[in-house]
């Protein structure tokens, strides 16, 4: 059994390594390759990843000289992350004012339906997107709660979703806060810590993703909390902690399907200790379970969409099979197409549509062939993996309703920077682009380094993020390809990052490791 369980444990290990690194290779030697609403930067990829390989030759020298001096700010910025948590909350605020406005699409929809539910309206609900789309009935319910709560205080339904805004700030904040206690509880280091803080602040934190009420922003918090539970189990508290991750999951699930990979990476390592430890954790196994078969229970009896007053036709729901045929889209490289969701929607049983998707999906793959597949395969990866922004501004009707709720001398240049058609956009865009590479290099070195220097053995929650980054690349690349769905994972993706480069300083210069 063990033999068995030391092979699975170095198949994830190749695996994550191929995957990130195949990612790096993508992103740095294909740029050139065109796909369906590609990102062109001022700099190219490989620019950028040359400067990082600069910054971190120079980062290492000032490390070896400074070191002492370096653990106590490390020390200090320890003791002081809350008010740098408070401070990175007073910048979003900030920007929110400055920047707000009523976007359409999906999130433009779920915001009026839960002002709709809100208010009593029953007779006006959009009954169709919700038949088709009923993942998304728990964000509106939520969404109409915060709703029916501000509205009773007398403030317009504007300022109630720049609320829900705000709240999402207090969430994206408080998720960087997450992201520097799971480096640290990994690492055992708190410089290693707080660059990994600094990292989230520019790619996460200052995105201007926090502006738009929907599961992307208000869902980015679950995955790593999941992470953050099931690293300080030991910490005390085990079954509480064990039962919200699965409470999490479910309702995580509801609302972003994706979330309940998280929880299926941290099932699927406890089954592998379960094996290799002759079935000791078996109380986790069996409470990780029983907490989520309760919680699903529950959920199931509680009739959510007719107590919000929809009438949800379940004949007309969008399943998987939608989404994986829409996923084989040559044309649009798997992006979401307007055709492909009216094919379904003409087809008037669930059981017929996903019987039309599948052979729809089967022709798809025929008429392509191994290369058609194969380069279709290499455009959804970099469609999903090469975009710093996460596809900013690309959805149907974005810009809905410019509001300019706060003038002030910054006001446009903050505009002329996130907004899409802004002087200074190509700016934002590239530097955007460079954090993220900053990630992919991260994770790529960590693959490279596990492979190369198999003396430090991956703990339990190495494996968690391994699976966890296995299962969402294998998800955007089996179903719909976007940048956007990977943002609410990217603080999981950080934290390995980080992870790797502190794994290469260890190696390069062992007296590294002790100073981060």
């Amino acid at each position: 059994m063990n033999k068995l369980v030391s092979v699975l444990k170095g198949l994830c290990m190749y695996m994550y390594a191929i995957l990130c690194v195949g990612i790096l290779i993508l992103d740095v030697c294909f740029q050139y390759v065109e796909y369906y609403r590609k990102r062109h930067f001022l700099l190219p990829n490989i620019a950028i990843v040359l400067c990082i390989g600069i910054a971190m030759f120079l980062l290492s020298r000032l490390l070896k000289k400074k070191k002492e001096k370096i653990r106590q700010m490390g020390d200090w910025i320890d003791h002081h992350m809350l008010w740098c948590t408070v401070g990175l909350l007073c910048i979003q605020l900030f920007l929110c004012l400055h920047l707000y406005f009523m976007t359409g699409w999906d999130s433009g929809i779920i915001t009026a339906n839960a002002d709709l539910v809100a208010n009593g309206k029953t007779d006006e609900l959009w009954n169709w997107y919700y038949s088709r789309c009923p993942n998304n009935s728990l964000l509106t319910a939520v969404y109409a709660v915060i709703f029916f709560v501000i509205e009773k205080v007398g403030l317009p339904s504007v300022i109630v979703r720049l609320c829900i805004v705000a709240i999402q700030c207090v969430l994206s904040s408080w998720t960087g806060y997450l992201v520097y206690q799971c480096t640290k509880k990994i690492q055992k280091g708190k410089l290693c810590a707080l660059l990994a803080w600094l990292v989230y602040v520019g790619l996460i934190g200052l995105s201007p993703w926090v502006l738009i009420p929907y599961s992307d922003a208000s869902c980015l918090w679950m995955p790593i909390f999941m992470l953050y539970l099931y690293l300080t189990i030991k910490d005390g508290k085990k079954w509480i902690k064990l039962v919200a991750i699965s409470v999490l999951a479910y309702l995580g699930y509801e609302m972003k399907p994706m979330v309940l990979i998280v929880f299926l990476a941290i099932f699927a390592v406890e089954i592998l200790y379960f094996m290799q430890d002759k079935g000791k954790n078996w109380k986790h196994l069996l409470t990780l379970l029983l907490a989520l078969v309760c919680t699903v229970g529950i959920c199931k009896a509680v009739p959510l969409e007719q107590l919000m007053g929809f009438e949800i036709d379940k004949e007309a729901t969008f399943g998987m099979s939608h989404y994986f045929m829409m996923g084989l889209n040559e044309e649009h490289s798997g992006v979401f197409i307007i055709e492909d969701a009216d094919y379904s929607e003409s087809i008037p049983t669930e059981k017929m549509r996903v019987q039309e998707n599948i052979r729809v999906a089967k022709e798809r793959i025929k008429k392509m062939g191994f290369v058609g597949l194969t380069k279709h395969g290499m455009k959804k990866a970099l469609v999903n993996f090469d975009d710093g922004t996460f596809a900013w501004s690309q959805e149907g009707n974005f810009y809905g309703i410019p509001l300019n709720l706060k003038q002030s001398p910054l006001a446009k240049p903050l505009q002329a920077y996130y907004y899409e058609n802004g002087a200074l956009q190509p700016v934002f865009q590239l530097v955007m682009q460079s954090i993220w590479m900053v990630v992919v290099v991260g994770m790529a070195l960590l693959g490279l380094i596990q492979v190369v220097d198999r003396k430090q053995e991956w703990k339990m929650a190495d494996f968690v993020l391994a699976v966890a980054m296995l299962g969402i690349t294998a998800f955007v690349m089996l179903f719909e390809a976007r940048a956007r769905y990977i943002y609410t994972f990217v603080p999981l993706f950080i934290v390995s990052a980080a992870y790797g480069y502190k794994r290469v300083f260890s190696f390069v210069q062992t007296g590294l490791y002790k100073a981060l």
